[in-house]
């Protein structure tokens, strides 16, 4: 049986994610915490950061694991967090608003496939409100922005990742 989950321990499929100990294969398409890594990284990108913000589709049923995620290194790291939703493409753009609205200093963009086709517009709003946006996935960073994923690091390394053998610091001026 091939299975495509984002959490496959907590619906009973697998033991573990490393040894499933039963007759199951499958992708594993979450990463657990790598959405807490990526906000460290993004306050140690913009320090003295008390306000992040996060843009997520909660018609995407892996969500919730990032959400749970989120809030508990927001409580963990001392930042609050302000989530803007968008269902659809047309909703970015409101998600947006609400975002510089509440003045955050970094967006955090949750992986999903409405803002991997979106990623151009994403990514010019992000430049032109110079907010700092962080992304999963490689082929969402244009324009400047930073990305991370697990199969190849972003050009020139990984920026203090806790498991990298080459370390960079990075300093930018908004």
């Amino acid at each position: 049986m091939g299975v495509n989950l984002t959490d496959p321990v907590s619906v009973g499929l697998a033991a573990s994610e490393t040894r499933s100990g039963t007759n199951v294969t499958g992708t594993l398409i979450r990463v657990q915490g790598l959405t807490e890594k990526q906000l460290e990284i993004a306050l140690e990108l913009v320090p003295g950061t008390a306000r992040g913000g996060v843009m997520l589709n909660p018609a995407n049923p892996a969500i919730s694991l990032h959400e749970k995620e989120l809030q508990t290194a927001a409580m963990k790291l001392g930042i609050s967090l302000v989530i803007a939703k968008s269902r659809a493409a047309e909703d970015i753009e409101a998600a947006f608003h609400e975002l510089t609205r509440e003045r955050v200093k970094i967006i955090l963009i949750v992986t999903d496939a409405m803002f991997v086709a979106a990623r151009r517009y994403v990514a010019a709003f992000a430049l032109t409100n110079r907010i700092p946006a962080i992304f999963y996935q490689r082929e969402n960073v244009e324009g400047g922005l930073w990305g991370q994923s697990k199969r190849e690091p972003p050009p020139g390394g990984v920026l203090r990742g806790s498991n990298s053998q080459r370390r960079q610091t990075c300093r930018f001026t908004l």
